[in-house]
C-alpha cells in the first residue's frame, strides 16, 4: 500500500513540475520597467519598485549600510550604472557583447 502510495505520488510531482512550454524571454526594457535608482548618501541604490516602500521605511542606519555596500560594489567593479531606453538601470559588470558573440 504504502508503495502505491509513493508512485501516485511521483507521478503527481512528474506531472506538476514538467514545464508547459518554452519559458517567455525577458527583454531589456522590461526588467528597466521594473526597477529604479534611488540615491541616498551619495551612493546610487538599485532598488524593485515595489521594494521602494520597504526602502523608505527603513531606519538611517539600515538605509547608509545599504547605500555604502551598493557604494563598494560599483567601486569594486562588480556593478555599473548603464542608460537603457532613457532610464537609469544597474547592471552586473560583464562584457554582455561578448557573450552574445559567443551563442
Amino acid at each position: 500500500m504504502k508503495q502505491i502510495k509513493r508512485f501516485f505520488k511521483w507521478i503527481k510531482y512528474l506531472l506538476y513540475t514538467l514545464p508547459v512550454g518554452d519559458p517567455k524571454t525577458i527583454h531589456a526594457s522590461d526588467v528597466v520597467n521594473g526597477y529604479t535608482i534611488v540615491v541616498y548618501n551619495g551612493a546610487k541604490i538599485n532598488l524593485k519598485i515595489t521594494e521602494l516602500p520597504m526602502f523608505d521605511a527603513l531606519s538611517r542606519k539600515d538605509k547608509r549600510a545599504m547605500a555604502d555596500k551598493f557604494k563598494s560594489m560599483e567601486r569594486k567593479g562588480l556593478i555599473r550604472y548603464e542608460e537603457i531606453n532613457g532610464k537609469l538601470t544597474c547592471i552586473r559588470n560583464k562584457d554582455y557583447q561578448a557573450i552574445a558573440d559567443k551563442t
